[in-house]
């Protein structure tokens, strides 16, 4: 699978930055590069831009500023390191954890019930005004923060297992 446009997008997994050619599908899911079930990552951002190039892959832009998403504040959280649940990390990582599984060909089913309810509130506390709001904290009862732990550590898990 090679999104039909994309870009070098890093990410913080384990204390290292990976990266990958990510962007939508031609359906409009965003996906990462990839080939058999198995999906590309590079250790740097010109790496895998010199990569797309070499295979003439469309960038989505043509000054590709270098993002990265930084999952450690969740890791942390899920180590028991950190306290408070990181709502940015939280969703960065579930996301790029869907995008993971779409890439792969892999179902991933979080988004029913309990677990709805959590991805509801870590994206409220990204994008408030989404609902109308100026901030969102959100307060998390027990049954949630196990649904949060399950969720993000299949992300983990997933991620070691595909692009690390």
């Amino acid at each position: 699978m090679i999104p039909a446009t994309g870009s070098a997008t890093g990410f913080r997994l384990d204390g290292r930055v990976i990266y990958a050619w990510w962007g939508p599908d031609a359906d409009g899911y965003d996906c990462i590069a990839g080939a058999n079930g198995g999906l590309y990552t590079f250790s740097s951002a010109e790496e895998c831009r010199e990569t797309a190039a070499s295979r003439g892959w469309t960038p989505s832009r043509e000054n590709d500023a270098e993002e990265i998403l930084d999952f450690s504040a969740a890791q942390e959280w899920l180590r028991g390191t950190r306290t408070y649940l990181d709502p940015v990390a939280a969703l960065e990582l579930w996301n790029w954890a869907a995008d993971v599984a779409h890439s792969a060909g892999l179902p991933w089913d979080t988004r029913q019930g309990l677990k709805a309810e959590c991805y509801d509130k870590l994206f409220a506390a990204n994008v408030p005004w989404f609902f109308g709001m100026d901030t969102y904290v959100p307060r998390w009862n027990p049954r949630q923060i196990v649904a949060l732990r399950v969720v993000l550590e299949r992300a983990v898990r997933l991620l070691r297992q595909y692009v690390s």
